[in-house]
């Protein structure tokens, strides 16, 4: 019985405190805090770098040999030589530059092919010298430079005549020009920047309240446990029994004579041979 009244005396304690920390933590959760979110943006960039290169458009670099004519007597005033030639554009800017290695002075012709037909056709050396239906020439140089435009496109001969009688080496260049190239590459970059917001709402519930709960929920166990605790030490109360008189049983009729057995000492008839009891003779 005192055990039983300790536990509820308990259960009633947890419980009052159970409630005053729930009902503390009920009033923190309705307090307002501010929250610091802090959040990785990334940014993507485009970058673009341009790089300029220049370099000779080269369209011939050759050395060759012209022979010698030995005899001015040959035909086309001279020896030439009509092999060397190059596909052009039209529009393009030609650079041609020329040499004779021992300073000998030659003729030059830059002939479209049809222009190329008719110099061939020729057979007077004044007409050679004086053909003006080419693309560009020079006469007797030993070295020179010019440029010149395309005027269509197809292929062109860079005609030499050697009028000498000793052989001949010419250097050639030819080229585009020079060209710039313009290479333009992107990269993709991708830089992450950190942004910094506010955020204010209430606190909500924490371990107080619900600590408070759980000291609830323990008081109620120990209250269940003391009237367990008290219902067994209380046994029910029986009523009282009516009190009932005793049955009397008669007793037997006394012998009408004294005489008894001689064993058991029972109590015989007169006239009676054998114990009705134990059987003995008398």
């Amino acid at each position: 019985m005192k055990t039983a009244t300790a536990l509820a005396v308990l259960a009633l304690i947890l419980g009052v405190l159970g409630a005053a920390v729930s009902f503390s933590g009920y009033n923190e959760s309705l307090a307002l805090v501010t929250t610091t979110l802090t959040q990785v943006v990334p940014t993507t960039t485009t970058e673009t770098s341009v790089s300029r290169t220049s370099r000779t458009a080269w369209i011939l670099q050759q050395v060759f040999d012209l022979e010698g004519t030995g005899d001015f007597t040959q035909r086309y005033c001279g020896v030439y030589e009509d092999y060397i030639h190059a596909t052009l554009n039209a529009g393009l800017m030609v650079h041609v530059s020329y040499k004779s290695e021992r300073g000998q002075s030659v003729n030059f012709w830059l002939l479209s092919e049809r222009q190329l037909q008719d110099w061939k056709q020729l057979r007077d050396c004044v007409l050679v010298k004086t053909f003006n239906r080419v693309t560009a020439a020079r006469m007797d140089t030993s070295e020179y430079e010019l440029t010149t435009n395309i005027p269509s496109s197809g292929e062109y001969y860079f005609v030499f005549l050697n009028p000498h009688g000793d052989p001949v080496t010419i250097s050639l260049n030819v080229d585009g020009g020079v060209q710039e190239m313009v290479t333009i590459a992107t990269s993709v970059r991708t830089i992450s920047s950190t942004k910094v917001s506010f955020d204010t709402h209430p606190a909500g519930f924490g371990l107080l309240f619900y600590a408070g709960i759980g000291l609830v929920l323990v008081a109620a166990a120990v209250l269940a446990i003391s009237r367990r605790i008290g219902a067994v030490s209380s046994p029910a109360r029986v009523p009282p029994a009516t009190a009932v008189a005793p049955a009397v049983t008669p007793s037997p009729s006394a012998p009408s004579t004294g005489k008894f057995c001689m064993n058991c000492g029972a109590p015989l008839p007169a006239r009676a041979t054998f114990c009705n009891e134990c059987g003995l003779r008398q």
